[in-house]
Parts: structure tokens; sequence; C-alpha cells
């Protein structure tokens, strides 16, 4: 496995992106904050889930009742049971693979004839 630097990759990584991957959505979005469901306690129905908070622009989060919270690797690590390494090496294939749709995006367009 390649060497990842973390503060490098937590610096790259949005946590809002990180959460879409997660397939986790919001209930309520107050300035920097988010709330929602938990994704490591709450068990879905038709509650009305706030436990877990958010921290967009320090990319942290909390559970209020299950009292876990971290940062971006830990929540990537936590949500799919493994350990780090193996979280930022996942979280950094998912910035290559962003990055080269975005590139290739960018050479396709850029290779169309101009009218």
């Amino acid at each position: 496995m390649p060497w990842v630097d973390y503060r490098k990759l937590c610096d790259r990584l949005d946590i809002i992106e990180v959460l879409a991957w997660m397939d986790w959505h919001t209930t309520v979005r107050r300035g920097d904050y988010l709330r929602g469901s938990c994704p490591f306690c709450s068990t879905g129905g038709p509650q009305k889930g706030r436990e877990f908070s958010v921290h967009c622009h320090r990319k942290l989060f909390r559970c209020f009742r299950c009292k876990l919270g971290g940062n971006i690797l830990d929540l990537w690590s936590r949500y799919y049971k493994i350990d780090l390494i193996t979280a930022a090496n996942e979280l950094n294939e998912h910035l290559r693979d962003q990055l080269s749709d975005t590139s290739s995006n960018w050479q396709s367009q850029s290779n169309r004839p101009s009218n």
C-alpha cells in the first residue's frame, strides 16, 4: 500500500462530499453545521434524527447518542469498519477517481470543435 500523508489527505477532502459517498443526508443545516441521523447508531424509521452533528469547516463529526466523533478518516474507517490506513487509501482513491473524471471531462470538452 502506498504511503499517505493523513493531514494532506484530510485537507484535500470535503466532509460533505465524503458524507455523500456514504449516502448520508442532512436534516438540518445551520451555517457551518449539519445535523441528521447517526450513520452508526440510528435504526432508521420515521424518527427525525438530529443526534449526529457535522462541522463542515473543521471537518469533524460527533454523535450525541453513541458518543462517536472524530475527523474524516475516523468517519470513513468506523462506517466501513476498516483501519485508518485502509480508510486513507480508499479516500485517496476516491479523490484520484474524481480528478480523472474531471480531467477527462475537460479533455473531451477541449477537443470539441468551436463554432
